[in-house]
């Protein structure tokens, strides 16, 4: 039976949305399959978005440090959450909307006016979340509110790639959210997915192209994209927890590839906020089924991994290599 790849591309969670899925010519299912994704990533909008009041994030922001319960989905997230917390040693926190509204990202990027106010210092990130699993019922501190949206977008993109994969049957796909994917099986016999690393300055061009195959995932994350002008300079989404303001390395985009898209996700934000001093030690000591491609600010290209993972990169040089 003959194969084909079927993309289709939407609009959700405030990004760009795709899906590659190679089917056999003539499947009837396109259409639902197509509803089904689209359906599931504006459910998990409806759960997680920071810009709904009538989202269950808004709802637990607003419970004034009471112990409530969740729902299954907002519990898995959450424990995810804490997973990733304790794996970067708590680079990554779900607890900075605070400090992204304080920064001046009060409304959806799209949205935000062309010179935003910055509020008073936020104080570091202090334990603001106590989480029940057993219960699933969370309590939030004074003063502490969630953001999810270091998170959520990958945990959803691997969701619907393991539904698909097993309710559906596919067996071979991307799934795109926004730029994290989460991939299984191959494109054709002996092949493997390639997947575009954009260029930190370049941005409708590739530095390079990571072969992929089998079931992995990859997030890029960078200080150089969601950025804007304030009262008090230029600010970026990635917080540090340390100082609660935009974090400033020597690292503005980060590539990790691994098994796992929330993994890769935290891990790619850690390193920007890190740097390649601090982070990449951490990195090659808490993720080593994990391989990272760092960018500086002067224009070099770093990676850590494992040295058979390197050989998975084509396009531009890699300058420095850690991990041989």
């Amino acid at each position: 039976m003959t194969t084909t790849l079927h993309t289709y591309s939407f609009r959700a969670m405030n990004t760009d949305m795709e899906t590659i899925l190679l089917l056999e010519e003539g499947d009837d299912r396109i259409g639902r399959l197509e509803a089904y994704t689209a359906d599931w990533f504006a459910f998990a909008e409806e759960v997680f978005s920071r810009f709904r009041p009538d989202s269950e994030l808004s709802r637990i922001n607003r419970s004034g440090g009471a112990l409530g319960m969740v729902s299954d989905t907002m519990a898995e997230v959450l424990g995810l959450s804490e997973q990733l917390t304790r794996e970067t040693q708590g680079v990554f926190s779900p607890l900075l909307l605070e400090a992204l509204e304080a920064s001046g990202y009060r409304e959806s990027f799209e949205r935000l006016p062309g010179r935003a106010s910055i509020s008073g210092p936020v104080p570091p990130v202090r334990p603001g979340m106590e989480w029940n699993p057993g219960m699933k019922a969370v309590c939030l501190a004074a003063g502490s509110r969630l953001d999810l949206g270091g998170v959520v977008k990958g945990w959803a993109a691997e969701k619907l790639a393991g539904w698909l994969s097993g309710r559906w049957g596919i067996r071979a796909g991307i799934v795109n959210a926004g730029g994290d994917l989460s991939v299984w099986g191959a494109p054709a016999p002996g092949e493997s997915w390639l997947v575009g690393t954009a260029d930190p300055w370049k941005g409708d061009e590739d530095a390079g192209m990571l072969a992929v195959s089998g079931r992995g995932a990859v997030a890029t994350s960078s200080v150089l994209g969601r950025r804007w002008t304030t009262d008090r300079g230029e600010r970026h989404h990635l917080i540090d927890p340390r100082t609660m303001e935009s974090s400033r390395s020597d690292i503005v985009q980060c590539t990790v590839a691994g098994p796992r898209l929330p993994l890769a996700e935290a891990w790619a934000k850690a390193l920007c906020i890190l740097g390649s001093d601090e982070g990449l030690k951490l990195f090659r000591e808490r993720a080593p089924s994990y391989s990272a491609f760092c960018f500086t600010e002067e224009g070099r290209l770093i990676y850590c991994g494992r040295p058979e993972k390197r050989d998975a990169w084509t396009g531009r040089e890699i300058d420095r290599t850690i991990g041989e």
